[in-house]
């Protein structure tokens, strides 16, 4: 990874709603209300984290019938796998 990368990855591990959501979405695109079930939290906290993450350029999201669908975007995927590999 460049030193941009490594940026990114650092702002991404300072919060733990943003590396557990990046780790999630390794597995498969999610909804914020899946997530926030997935992790015991309010679904305002996952959505602020996704639009970080977004903001980010780690995820896309694209609207569906019941809500916004979140995944990793395929550029960032060597970003998100690093973030898993340092949380283990």
């Amino acid at each position: 990874m460049d030193k941009d990368n490594y940026e990114v990855a650092s702002e991404i591990l300072a919060s733990k709603h943003r590396t557990n959501i990046v780790i999630e979405l390794l597995e498969g695109a999610k909804t914020p209300t899946e997530l926030a079930d997935q992790f015991n939290e309010h679904q305002p906290t996952v959505s602020r984290a996704l639009g970080e993450l977004r903001d980010m350029g780690i995820v896309e999201s694209t609207s569906q019938q019941r809500g916004r669908l979140y995944w990793i975007r395929d550029e960032s995927r060597d970003i998100a796998e690093y973030i898993r590999d340092r949380s283990d």
